[in-house]
């Protein structure tokens, strides 16, 4: 049987699984929320935290896209920490690592939104193999994070600015900083610590945009309305499942399908599991009914495409990232020709190469040639940027299909890189 899992107690609260209208998470804004549960210590007049939050208005835009593609996991990893009585700041510090962006990447093979190491993820016991990257799991990762902030906090004993720093730079090189100021008898708080660059500005960072989250009005920001309520909800299916068919059945792309569940690398969700489904919550239930009444769901790499008017081949061999002749072959097709409403088979279908980019990529923009079978998804991964930025710098609306052709531009240096620097 098929099961919803319950995200917290915000479900208890419902009535069939679903928020009855009008209830009170309906008229209460998730910066509200957020903002009356920060615990930090305000910063001192320190010219880093200055510097970083005149940057962030000096460049609105940039927060509005961050906490736009942010929606999906806020409310989840707000809770997350407030469930474990951390600061709600610590909601924001996935902004700081990677924008927010779950197939982020890093020079030092940090990847997720919480941009943790392989180092990191053995330590955590977070699973990484040729069908799931934890990290980029937005239940399993938030977990590994929030576990390792929790050691921090408890090794420097309570001082969440120090455990921060640790979290940046390593547990190691705070220590040795402390020992460094305790031996010249200097005060050992974070601000007077000799650390890495980076990590002075990491801390500074989130510092300078959690007052911004504070009191945007007065820091001449505008926030995205965001409800104080769950994006998704997670669907157990007790099995194997080829993620374009579970995109079928719950009614959604398969592109959003994938931004979801990032953590899965190839074309179904992995034998051993995990075998749940992150989707929209007002369509979960649909993905639940139609495995509960389906006949072949121990199949999971047939999918059968109904053709919608207008669909050509190509374009279907695209969406699956598979070829227009394995389609042909796979239906006894002989030829391209095909009509609405038929039902295609899909055979099973490689995933694009999105986990290994360019090594190293130049700040100029580049040009892409569409070729068949490739996706805005692959593009994505395979050039370090977001599906977003590609719509905008092409001016492609949803649900437009890429061409065989069709020239792309690209800035490869994504906001995260630019951000960082």
């Amino acid at each position: 049987m098929i099961v919803l899992l319950a995200l917290s107690s915000w479900s208890m609260a419902t009535t069939n699984g679903r928020e009855e209208s009008g209830t009170h998470s309906d008229k209460i804004d998730f910066w509200q929320q957020l903002r009356s549960d920060f615990q930090l210590p305000a910063p001192p007049n320190n010219y880093r935290v200055r510097m970083h939050r005149k940057w962030y208005q000096r460049h609105p835009g940039y927060l509005d896209r961050v906490f736009t593609r942010a929606r999906p996991w806020l409310w989840y990893i707000r809770n997350e920490v407030m469930r474990r009585g951390m600061p709600a700041e610590i909601t924001l510090l996935p902004v700081v690592e990677s924008a927010y962006d779950p197939y982020a990447n890093s020079s030092g093979k940090a990847a997720g939104l919480w941009q943790i190491i392989p180092a990191t993820a053995d330590r955590f016991k977070l699973r990484r193999d040729s069908w799931y990257d934890g990290r980029r799991d937005v239940i399993d990762s938030t977990r590994t994070a929030l576990d390792y902030l929790e050691i921090l906090h408890k090794r420097f004993n309570g001082d969440w600015l120090l455990a921060l720093a640790a979290y940046n730079s390593g547990e190691g090189k705070v220590s040795r900083a402390i020992r460094r100021n305790r031996n010249n008898k200097r005060p050992t708080d974070f601000w007077h610590l000799k650390l890495p660059r980076e990590t002075r500005d990491y801390v500074p960072n989130l510092l300078a945009l959690t007052r911004l989250v504070a009191n945007p009005g007065k820091q001449g920001i505008t926030l995205p309305d965001i409800p104080d309520r769950p994006y998704f909800e997670v669907v157990n299916t007790h099995g194997r499942i080829v993620l374009a068919r579970a995109a079928q059945l719950s009614g959604i792309s398969l592109e959003e399908l994938h931004l979801l569940n990032a953590g899965f690398r190839k074309p179904s969700t992995p034998p051993s599991g995990p075998h749940r489904l992150l989707l929209p919550y007002e369509v979960s239930n649909k993905l639940v009914i139609a495995l509960e009444s389906s006949q072949d769901s121990s199949s999971p790499y047939r999918v059968d495409h109904k053709v919608s008017r207008g669909e050509t081949l190509g374009h279907i061999a695209q969406l699956y990232n598979t070829s227009v002749r394995a389609i042909r072959q796979a239906n006894k097709l002989r030829n391209n020709q095909i009509q609405a409403n038929w039902t295609l088979t899909i055979p099973a279908y490689d995933m694009p190469p999105t986990l290994s980019g360019p090594e190293t990529i130049d700040n100029d923009s580049i040009e892409h040639i569409v070729k068949n079978g490739d996706t805005l998804w692959g593009l994505a991964r395979q050039y370090k940027v977001t599906i977003t930025d590609l719509r905008r710098w092409n001016d492609l609306p949803r649900g437009r299909y890429l061409r065989p052709g069709q020239r792309l531009i690209l800035y490869p240096e994504n906001e995260t890189t630019a951000r960082s620097s």
